[in-house]
């Protein structure tokens, strides 16, 4: 894992080369081991080294490849030995024991068609001198992040928002601050908080042509289902998860360093470290090091006794990292600023503390269980889908066995379908609570476009779909990253293994939740590996923060940052905004003080 800068100037001038040893230097975090640039006349490259494989200098990037690849990557291929392999058999040779050289010999080979071969996360660019041409690509899910600022004086890129932004006029994307208020969305597949800054996004290339100065995007890869998948049984599929399930692992533990994981005490990072910490203990007969944070302001939250029963159980060393609110606290200005852009919980900041012990204990590897919840339907909020789509006879059964097999009691339950069912109720109630927004013409704007949000999806598979690609995912994909990142760690993620995921959109629905379980598949597969206790556990905790009690710590601060906002002036009623404060959600008043802290923090324009 990594940093990478880019710059194509287009002015006939000297090239900026000074910019792009301040853009790399940006992201040094990132990439803290080793730093270097590549220019070759107005194109430039940067990259930061987070040395994971092949720790020689052999490694070292930008790397050039045959004199006429020049590549600055940030990611993993797990599987570039087999593809490295295949392509010893075409002829192939490489110098270094790196995924770096693989991806440019795959490019010579496959070219654009190479990233369907790689399994893995990554945002690269690769320098073609033949064709005067700039590839750039992004992972299939997005896991890695890759910006970039087009003008008519340059195209730029970069691992993180503040290697652009002092080329832009630092504009407020208006737009996106009301999908972030209103629709509490902060992660788009395309745009940013800021309009003159954008994403290449998740499963797509750019390729920029020197010669022309233009450059085009193109779709590689789309989730799609296989039916038969589907006829499989519940027997069979539970044994083709579990296989799937156990390679991604396997193939994710690659490293010229120590792996380890996080671990909440839930289903999904309990199962990966149940695998991960046996396959690393046989090989190098070390303890598997775990994370695990302990939130001492809310006990109902408390899930030390699940993280407890896996440590015990398998060949770990575990890290409890005790959290309260006045840590927090002292943490909310440095996650604002990590983060680049605004977030929906102060949950966040609870991982970039985990990463920091990680990164004490000098484990540079963590696995983490992001994407389990969106392909096993295990969000709360899944159920009445499943319920919608069924037959009126069956409908009272399962309010009944989900409600029985859940956290939720029925009349929350039925709270819960009437709202994801009907779209007409949740505008006018999510409306209703963004009242104090200005009835200004780019908010009109904003609601003639957003009847997206309101349409709900048709199939499971298109729900899935949505959560994965437009919706809960992308953000929990850039807080992980930028947290982790910050700390100089990689991690990475056996949930998001696309082969895993197809399979896991294809399955039978009734084998996610079934009989009110949710994640039934992921259950059956590890009955007699893990404690019953973990496995037939109901509902779902994670970081549950007293938000209520953080945010009242805040209250005057707020109110100051208001009087001060360009934002808030231009685009909220300020007196009305005061005067229903206190009746606000504490997830409200969250959104509100972390959007005018980050304006403040960045300097926007409006």
């Amino acid at each position: 894992m990594c940093g990478i800068s880019g710059l194509i100037n287009f002015k006939q001038i000297s090239f900026p080369k000074e910019k792009l040893k301040e853009m790399t230097k940006m992201v040094s975090h990132r990439g803290p081991d080793d730093s270097n640039i590549y220019i070759d006349g107005q194109l430039g490259f940067g990259h930061t080294r987070l040395s994971v494989i092949d720790l020689s200098k052999r490694g070292r990037q930008p790397l050039t490849y045959m004199n006429r690849y020049t590549i600055t990557y940030n990611g993993e291929i797990y599987n570039y030995v087999e593809i490295k392999s295949k392509l010893k058999k075409e002829g192939y040779k490489f110098k270094s024991l790196t995924d770096t050289e693989v991806i440019l010999a795959a490019y010579d080979f496959w070219n654009e068609k190479c990233v369907l071969k790689f399994n893995g996360m990554w945002s690269f660019a690769i320098h073609d001198k033949k064709k005067q041409t700039v590839f750039l690509s992004r992972d299939r899910f997005g896991i890695k992040p890759l910006y970039y600022y087009n003008s008519s004086s340059n195209f730029i890129f970069g691992s993180e928002i503040k290697q652009l932004i002092n080329f832009t006029d630092r504009k407020i994307n208006i737009d996106r601050v009301y999908d972030y208020l209103i629709m509490s969305q902060d992660e788009h597949k395309e745009e940013s908080f800021l309009k003159e800054i954008n994403k290449v996004p998740a499963s797509h290339n750019l390729t920029f042509n020197l010669k022309t100065k233009k450059f085009n995007l193109k779709k590689y890869y789309t989730i799609k289902k296989d039916n038969s998948i589907k006829k499989l049984s519940l027997s069979q599929s539970v044994k083709k998860f579990y296989k799937l399930f156990n390679d991604s692992i396997k193939i994710r533990l690659r490293s010229d360093i120590e792996v380890g994981s996080c671990l909440s005490g839930g289903l999904d990072s309990s199962s990966i470290v149940s695998i991960a910490s046996t396959k690393s203990y046989k090989n190098s007969k070390n303890k598997f090091q775990t994370f695990h944070a302990k939130y001492l302001n809310n006990p109902s939250s408390d899930e030390s006794k699940y993280v407890e029963l896996v440590n015990k159980n398998f060949p770990t060393n575990s890290n409890v990292i005790e959290i309260d609110d006045e840590l927090l606290l002292k943490y909310i200005d440095k996650s604002i600023l990590i983060q680049e852009e605004p977030f929906l919980s102060p949950s966040v900041i609870l991982q970039l503390i985990i990463m920091q012990k990680a990164k004490k204990k000098g484990c540079k590897v963590l696995l983490d269980g992001q994407g389990g919840d969106e392909t096993l339907l295990g969000y709360e909020r899944y159920y009445p889908k499943v319920i919608f789509n069924q037959k009126w006879n069956k409908k009272l059964n399962s309010f009944k066995m989900i409600s029985k097999k859940s956290k939720l009691n029925l009349k929350t339950l039925i709270k819960y379908y009437i709202y994801f069912s009907f779209g007409y109720i949740r505008k006018r109630f999510l409306y209703k609570k963004t009242s104090f927004l200005t009835n200004t013409e780019e908010l009109r704007n904003w609601k003639l476009n957003a009847s997206k949000f309101f349409i709900s999806s048709k199939t499971i598979f298109d729900l899935q779909k949505s959560e994965i690609t437009d919706y809960q995912l992308p953000h929990l994909l850039r807080y992980e990253d930028k947290n982790s990142m910050h700390h100089s760690i990689e991690t990475r993620l056996p949930f998001l293994d696309y082969k895993l995921l197809e399979f896991n959109l294809s399955v039978n629905d009734s084998f996610k939740i079934y009989d009110g379980w949710s994640k039934y598949i992921l259950r059956k597969s590890f009955d007699n590996k893990l404690s019953d206790e973990i496995i037939w556990r109901k509902g779902k905790i994670g970081f549950e923060l007293n938000e209520e009690n953080l945010t009242n710590k805040f209250e005057n601060q707020i109110f100051d940052l208001l009087d001060k906002s360009k934002l808030a002036k231009s685009f909220f009623d300020i007196s009305k905004l005061k005067l229903n404060y206190s009746k606000y959600s504490p997830r409200m008043k969250w959104k509100l003080f972390n959007l005018l802290k980050w304006e403040n923090s960045i300097k926007l324009t409006i």
